[in-house]
């Protein structure tokens, strides 16, 4: 007879634990300040009919024990605690802007 490890330990619903232990920053731990970012967070002030996530994109300024703070393309600063992580990836930089559309100089004006 063969000698089987045993099978993992089941979690909540038969789910099994992940063989790794998780990162101590989360889903966070990937992001690298400098690069851009897309963070869903849980809005734990949300009221009643609001959505109970909303996503963050911008540019990662820094990760920490407290959470991670990205700048949007507004230029604002927004700290999202680790708690409220639930999924961070990077993602590619931000497309140029497009120039403003201008009439052809032969166009009739309205």
């Amino acid at each position: 007879m063969l000698d089987l490890p045993p099978p993992p330990a089941a979690g909540p619903a038969g789910l099994q634990e992940p063989l790794d232990p998780p990162e101590p920053l989360g889903p966070a731990g990937r992001l690298v300040p400098g690069t851009r970012a897309v963070v869903r967070r849980r809005r734990p002030d949300a009221a009643p009919g609001e959505p109970p996530l909303t996503d963050v994109l911008g540019d990662v300024v820094r990760v920490d024990a407290d959470g991670v703070v990205l700048r949007t393309r507004h230029g604002d600063e927004v700290h999202v605690p680790l708690v409220d992580v639930l999924r961070a990836k990077p993602v590619p930089p931000a497309p140029p802007r497009r120039a403003p559309r201008t009439a052809p100089p032969d166009a009739p004006s309205a």
